[in-house]
């Protein structure tokens, strides 16, 4: 959020600085906004923010989750703030977080309104499509067929575990033909992850260097890493009629237009191959179409658009987490090397090198889940997950919510909140195993969130970190660059926090 905003709000200055007009407009705007703008009464307490902005100019270049840990330092584990015009409550413990998503779910399952998205989610009626900003009966069908499907099609069991073992072996040999040259793992292990949704969105898969596979990662990395999706656009739409906020919105337009086209070929071809025999269904897509056929003629919720907005939703959300995790994975198990020799003879011990590893391995490997459980905790790639909205009023930590409030659940408070995890600001695996040395799971380890909410590709993304990550450090040993003795650990702000760019060797282990 830090980085996104920062960079909106530079802009904004910057313009303004040229355009006395408009320097006018927005202080007598704030004059105005701060006559009416009050925190609701029995709410939490929090910084009082400035008028118009809220907070956003002090989150303005800054780690959105580290800053909002500080301010609970100061107000408390729950506080509130605005966010632009909206009043948004934060909590910073996972005990109001299950509080608030799990006992009263009910409650706290809508979305705040996005005003940047509903241009490209939102259908001619304003609903919002898709699954992780629908709402009411369209979320809750949705997210049911979804979870069935990806059931039906194997998370969690065999089917796909092969497929994000043959992406695994892809992997490798890619690898191997470095000959242990430098290289950036983000494009390789980009590739590899996005082919496993590929596998269940589409039931096939690309290979890495086709043209059509590489304009669809182009496609998804041009929206996370170089598109404000949110920031000062989302909070004050208005000012996409500025000439620097207008141009950041034709790159975002044109960014989910390319993408929707390559979904819209497939989705296409799909269409030509349709099957009414619901044995000879093989992936998402088919299933989707399917039930669309199924439910003709009735007031049904799966339309061509949602359809469209739902598998968009698939490839963003499902490719870059873990990618993003598999990229703190590497970098931690170059900075902390005597981690990385455990986790190898821990590898060597259970699997061995004739085979891949494979998902019921972890019950044997408690340090490898350890050690891939503290990289979720540190690496935080997500610091406040999505907002959650009220849509009734609710008691909260002692205090009143107001129906239509935003609650975001900090989790860079929780995974660092020294109560669950002691010392948190040392990457230390052994926090996770018990004194025999079994894996134990902590309640505050929610780097998916919690709740209703709750990421619904999370058993997915748990194989895949954990077939990926053991197989790369099965077969290589991972260095850094001549001459590099320390990595650096500096993030950036996207859509997630990402490692920076960095190289390593991967040397195949003799």
């Amino acid at each position: 959020m830090g980085g996104t905003v920062a960079s909106a709000f530079a802009q904004l200055l910057q313009f303004l600085g040229r355009n006395i007009v408009s320097v006018v407009l927005v202080v007598i705007t704030a004059l105005v906004s701060s006559y009416y703008v009050k925190r609701p009464r029995g709410a939490p307490p929090g910084p009082r923010g400035w008028p118009v902005v809220g907070s956003l100019v002090s989150l303005a270049g800054k780690h959105g989750g580290r800053y909002l840990k500080q301010l609970s330092e100061q107000y408390g584990p729950i506080f509130s703030l605005y966010m632009g015009s909206q009043f948004t409550v934060v909590v910073n413990d996972v005990e109001l977080a299950r509080e608030a998503f799990l006992n009263q779910g009910e409650h706290t399952a809508a979305r705040p309104y996005h005003t940047a998205l509903r241009r490209y989610m939102a259908d001619e009626r304003g609903e919002m499509n898709g699954i992780a900003f629908s709402e009411g009966k369209r979320w809750k069908e949705h997210r049911k067929f979804a979870l069935s499907k990806l059931r039906e099609f194997g998370m969690g069991k065999v089917s796909i575990e092969k497929k994000i073992q043959d992406e695994a072996s892809a992997c490798l040999t890619h690898l191997s033909n470095t000959k242990g040259e430098a290289l950036n793992p983000q494009a390789l292990l980009s590739s590899c992850v996005l082919n496993v949704i590929v596998s269940i969105a589409f039931g096939a898969r690309y290979d890495y260097a086709d043209p059509a596979f590489l304009r669809l990662n182009d496609h998804i990395n041009t929206i996370f890493y170089d598109i404000d999706i949110g920031g000062m656009l989302n909070f004050y739409p208005a000012l996409r009629h500025l000439p620097v906020f207008s141009r950041m919105q034709k790159e975002l337009d044109a960014a989910y237009e390319r993408l929707t086209t390559e979904l819209l070929g497939n989705i296409a071809e799909h269409e030509e191959q349709a099957t009414e025999d619901e044995a000879d269904v093989r992936d998402y897509l088919g299933a989707y179409l399917l039930a669309q056929r199924q439910r003709a003629g009735t007031d049904s919720t799966f339309t061509p658009f949602q359809l469209l907005v739902s598998i968009r939703d698939m490839f963003l959300a499902g490719s870059h987490t873990v990618m993003t995790t598999l990229r703190w994975g590497l970098l931690f198990m170059l900075k902390y090397p005597h981690v990385l020799r455990k986790v190898q003879a821990e590898i060597d011990d259970v699997i061995g090198r004739g085979r891949l590893p494979c998902t019921a391995d972890q019950d044997n490997m408690p340090y490898t889940r350890a050690a891939i459980a503290e990289v979720q905790r540190v690496a935080d790639i997500v610091p406040l997950s999505l907002a959650h909205s009220t849509t009734a009023e609710i008691q909260l930590g002692g205090y009143v919510i107001p129906a239509g409030t935003a609650i975001l659940a900090n989790l860079t408070a929780i995974l660092n909140d020294p109560k669950h995890f002691p010392e948190p600001e040392k990457f230390r695996p052994e926090r996770h195993l018990d004194e025999r040395g079994a894996f134990v799971q902590n309640e505050a380890l929610i780097p998916f969130s919690i709740g209703r909410r709750v990421c619904l590709g999370e058993a997915l993304a748990r194989a895949e970190l954990f077939i990926f990550f053991t197989s790369i450090l099965q077969n290589f040993d991972i260095r850094l660059p001549d001459g590099v003795t320390e990595p650096s650990m500096d993030g950036l702000f996207s859509l997630v926090w990402s490692a920076k760019p960095y190289l390593l060797h991967c040397v195949a282990r003799q």
